[in-house]
């Protein structure tokens, strides 16, 4: 082959190297969607974007794009949710449930009989179930928070699972959880964790105090 053809040859091939790239990028993530992008489920709306520090990401049943999620925003079910590093969000279902989602979390919201819910495969959250209840299932069990429970659910780097209940009682891999009480969920079973020396009275578990400049003293 001559030396032109071979230089024919790796040009064209570094343009459809090239054209790959875009084209996997594209359908990655797509940041400002265009007017009838398909970005609903069939499902009706059960929750909405409450509160975002950062630019929430969501990506709708059956697409592979990712969106971006802010205050307003509403939630489908079977849709995902992702907390960029460095932000935090807040995600409030139609029957009064809350998640205070932490940076890095990435969650499915559901909506299994009877309950809401959400399926957790990344980091952690604070939640508070509203009147139907609340469910979350993780790589290692599910937890299930009656209606005015609050919880701390955490998938740790190790893969375990922690629970630390807040509020009202959970149940956690067969067994019950009170107020106040700590456990992780290994392949469905729960094991019992030492309670916190100290209980936080005030201010209440992601209170938010927004300022500019300097912080102010914080009671």
């Amino acid at each position: 082959m001559t030396g032109a053809g071979v230089k024919d040859r790796d040009g064209l091939l570094a343009a459809l190297a090239a054209s790959c790239a875009l084209a996997s990028a594209l359908l990655t993530f797509s940041p400002r969607p265009t007017p009838g992008d398909d970005q609903s489920s069939s499902a009706g709306i059960i929750a909405r974007v409450s509160a975002a520090t950062a630019e929430l990401r969501r990506r709708p049943e059956k697409t592979l794009g990712w969106y971006e999620a802010p205050v307003g925003t509403e939630v489908n079910e079977h849709d995902a949710l992702f907390v960029p590093p460095g932000g935090d969000a807040q995600i409030t279902f139609t029957d009064g449930s809350v998640l205070e989602l932490d940076e890095r979390t990435l969650v499915v919201v559901d909506v299994p009989a009877g309950a809401r819910g959400i399926a957790l495969r990344q980091g952690s959250f604070t939640g508070s179930a509203g009147k139907l209840g609340l469910d979350v299932v993780t790589p290692q069990g599910t937890a299930h928070l009656p209606s005015d429970t609050s919880a701390r659910v955490e998938v740790t780097a190790t893969g375990a699972v922690e629970v630390d209940v807040e509020k009202g009682m959970a149940s956690v891999g067969g067994a019950n959880l009170e107020a106040g009480a700590r456990g992780a969920l290994r392949s469905g079973s729960l094991q019992s964790r030492s309670p916190w020396p100290v209980t936080l009275v005030a201010p209440a578990a992601n209170h938010r105090r927004f300022f500019r400049g300097a912080a102010p003293a914080l009671t």
